[in-house]
């Protein structure tokens, strides 16, 4: 673990090296470098120093196509590094800052070889990409190796080994802000080459809801459905995209929905989803001088208690007031200190409390009464 990481860190330090600005002889600036002649090996000899400055004494040479074609600056020697050592050789276009081909290279071993693969480096520092013909390149070459590094290069047209390969699109588990597209290529894996043919696009996951965020408790396991769909509109399939899992998805309480994505697609996502007491009905209602007294099924398992509320107005929006009764063995509740003469909706509903959490039933059908 400590030579992967060293790599990293080795990669991460040489690449961020770009960005800053001193020199050698060893290497030239835009105008003084070098016009190399296809099929014509050239030397280069690269010195730590002159990663100090990019801009004017890390270019190698220049190449002119007289062809449109892809075009390899092809090395003679490999990286001579050690593991905590680097270099990066790159191709620009004269005038652009893009890479259009890179290199990254360090000493390979049987520890760090997983590791390398992964972040694309190796210890072969030929580069490949395609060129426009009249069009001039530039070759840049960096190294941290106390040492120096030194190689014939030749510059020549570039044969393609082509490999098909799958990048899932992959799912963020919290905001989906890192969510990113998969797609399906053919890319060239001799010397670094930049070629790139997209055959297929993964479109990234949009959005994931499950069919249902709350459910009355019936003893037995609830397992709601997802909907995936990605910003192309298209909908995911469960068993092909994705499975699903369930937690705590028998008791009241919250339960947990886990989609784990696949084929295609990687990462999982958590959905939670409440299950509820089962509920109550009012059984009647008592009118009463200023009062009214309501009665409803009595809840004896899986009831805390139950709320009774209570409006002029049908709807509940307005002039509404809830009375919390903290005993499953009562069965009624009177209301007083009413206005004479007005008609009340009522409507009652259980609870339960797990944890620090407390679960509501629905609302039963509302009645109605008149005080007197």
């Amino acid at each position: 673990m400590k030579k992967a990481s060293a790599l990293v860190l080795s990669v991460i330090m040489l690449i961020c090296s770009i960005n800053f600005a001193p020199l050698s002889a060893a290497a030239y600036s835009k105008d003084d470098a070098p016009d190399v002649t296809e099929g014509v090996p050239f030397e280069v000899s690269v010195l730590a120093e002159d990663m100090n400055d990019v801009e004017n004494r890390c270019i190698f040479a220049k190449f002119t196509p007289e062809q449109t074609a892809f075009y390899e600056f092809s090395f003679a020697q490999k990286f001579n590094g050690t593991v905590d050592d680097s270099m990066i050789v790159y191709i620009t276009e004269s005038g652009s800052d893009d890479m259009l081909s890179i290199a990254l290279c360090t000493k390979i071993t049987k520890k760090n070889r997983e590791y390398a693969e992964l972040l694309g480096v190796s210890e072969n520092p030929s580069v490949a990409t395609k060129m426009t013909a009249g069009k001039t390149y530039l070759l840049y070459i960096l190294t941290t190796v106390a040492g120096g590094y030194t190689s014939d290069v030749t510059v020549q047209k570039h044969t393609h080994k082509t490999k098909l390969v799958t990048d899932k699109s992959y799912v963020d588990s919290e905001s989906f802000k890192y969510n990113y597209n998969g797609e399906k290529y053919y890319c060239c894996t001799n010397n670094n080459c930049s070629y790139h043919k997209r055959v297929a696009t993964y479109y990234k996951v949009k959005s994931v809801k499950l069919n249902g965020t709350a459910f009355t408790y019936t003893g037995k396991a609830k397992k709601p459905k997802a909907t995936v769909i990605t910003t192309k509109g298209k909908k995911l399939k469960q068993g092909t995209d994705y499975t699903i899992s369930y937690s705590g998805n028998v008791k009241i309480g919250t339960a947990k929905a886990t989609i784990k994505f696949k084929g295609k697609y990687t990462g999982k996502v958590v959905r939670k989803f409440k299950i509820n007491p089962v509920g109550t009905s009012l059984t009647y209602l008592y009118s009463g001088r200023k009062s009214f007294a309501a009665y409803w099924k009595r809840k004896t398992t899986d009831t805390n208690g139950y709320q009774l509320q209570y409006s002029t107005d049908k709807n509940f929006k307005k002039n509404t007031k809830t009375v919390t009764i903290k005993s499953y063995s009562r069965r009624y509740k009177t209301i007083g200190r009413l206005k004479a003469k007005k008609k009340y909706f009522v409507r009652v509903r259980t609870y339960k409390k797990v944890g620090k959490t407390v679960y509501y039933s629905k609302w039963s059908k509302v009645k109605s009464v008149k005080t007197k």
